[in-house]
């Protein structure tokens, strides 16, 4: 196993990419394959409610590999970028005594960004940036797809159980989730008992309308921030194309046998030849990974 640490900086794997495009699969992936424990950077899943809603990993994916900062935090508590950088920093230091690879994924390029700006973290880790990055288009149509499918799941009855008529600030805590503020009006609607069914169906499909495309804004922030942070000195991101496995999954022509292995040749293999790279501290690593 190539050691996580060299000289006194520890080694940190992080893995960005808009919301979509596999950055958990993958950490699991890695983290089973290189040792690791994967530390949550979504500012929304490190809250303990709606699961569906926020895409949170499975229990058994979570049985996989060892998961710190998900769904610890009450869901009306404030959690803002200092915040995480202090908890991720101890989650760090204690995945490194066990001499085991931290793995920093989630959408929100912002507390990562503070991070790795971090003057201590900077003086102490050595970062390895992993971007799963997809074709807008079919990014947009695989989203809309996940929406449809979260319908399915309860989207409704999750964001139903955080409504509260006599408080509609969605700025604080889980909240602020896409998929919670977008029902607000259809549940009004529906308490208040005075709209036909017709309209309250008309209303829920407006709502999950605004869902997908609120969803779409927030990929091409992620993607704009992603880029951003592509251009700053010491980010030496590897860029993962996904969008042929997105576009397979949309076209639904794989069966699961073809599906893992179309993954693993386009999305794992890759990752994993960049992260062992870095683990074995070698140099000249391209920054568009290739099978």
């Amino acid at each position: 196993m190539p050691t996580i640490s060299v000289a006194s900086k520890i080694k940190v794997v992080f893995i960005l990419g808009a919301t979509g495009t596999g950055k958990s699969k993958l950490a699991i992936a890695l983290g089973k394959i290189f040792n690791g424990e994967i530390i949550n950077s979504d500012k929304i899943q490190v809250y303990d409610a709606i699961p569906v809603i926020t895409n949170r990993v499975s229990e058994s994916e979570l049985s996989a590999a060892p998961h710190h900062l998900l769904g610890f935090l009450p869901s009306d508590a404030e959690f803002h970028a200092t915040d995480f950088i202090h908890h991720c920093v101890d989650s760090i230091s204690s995945i490194a005594r066990r001499n085991h690879l931290p793995i920093i994924a989630g959408g929100s390029n912002s507390f990562i960004k503070a991070l790795v700006e971090d003057p201590d973290f900077r003086a102490g880790h050595e970062p390895c940036f992993l971007w799963l990055d997809a074709h807008p288009n079919v990014l947009n149509h695989f989203v809309s797809a996940r929406v449809d499918c979260m319908m399915q799941q309860g989207l409704v009855e999750e964001a139903r159980s955080l409504f509260d008529p006599e408080n509609s600030d969605y700025t604080k805590g889980v909240k602020r989730a896409i998929g919670v503020p977008e029902l607000d009006e259809y549940f009004r609607s529906e308490i208040a008992g005075s709209t036909n069914q017709e309209e309250l169906e008309r209303m829920l499909n407006e709502a999950v309308n605004n869902i997908k495309a609120n969803t779409c804004k927030l990929i091409q922030s992620q993607v704009q921030k992603i880029w951003q942070l592509k251009n700053l000195d010491g980010w030496h991101i590897h860029r993962v194309d996904v969008s042929q496995f997105l576009k397979s999954k949309l076209a639904g022509n794989l069966n699961p046998v073809e599906e893992n292995g179309q993954w693993e040749s386009v999305i794992e293999k890759p990752s994993r030849c960049v992260v062992k790279e870095f683990l074995d501290g070698k140099a000249g690593i391209l920054s568009e990974a290739r099978r």
